[in-house]
């Protein structure tokens, strides 16, 4: 089954009390960490990210605006959105 088949609550029920804090700290390679307006899944209105990345200079935080051409959390499937800040990221890590 694919995940774009499946209702948005069974989406959502599918990262329920999914916690990668704990473990963060062992990330040292250079980390985009991006995400868009309308991601239902991961809302920008969320606080653990300004916390993360005063503490872990490796990580690149971009948002996304939602536009009619984003699909929320499934918009990472689409590189057009995020193709410029990867080469980037490649280019000077």
């Amino acid at each position: 089954m694919h995940y774009r088949t499946l209702g948005k609550p069974h989406r959502a029920a599918a990262v329920e009390g999914y916690d990668a804090a704990p473990q963060i700290d062992r990330i040292k390679i250079p980390v985009l960490w991006w995400d868009t307006a309308d991601d239902f899944i991961n809302p920008p209105t969320l606080t653990y990210p300004a916390t993360i990345l005063r503490e872990h200079t490796n990580f690149r935080y971009k948002l996304q605006p939602a536009t009619p051409d984003t699909h929320g959390h499934l918009t990472y499937e689409d590189a057009r959105f995020f193709e410029a800040d990867l080469r980037a990221l490649l280019a000077h890590p």
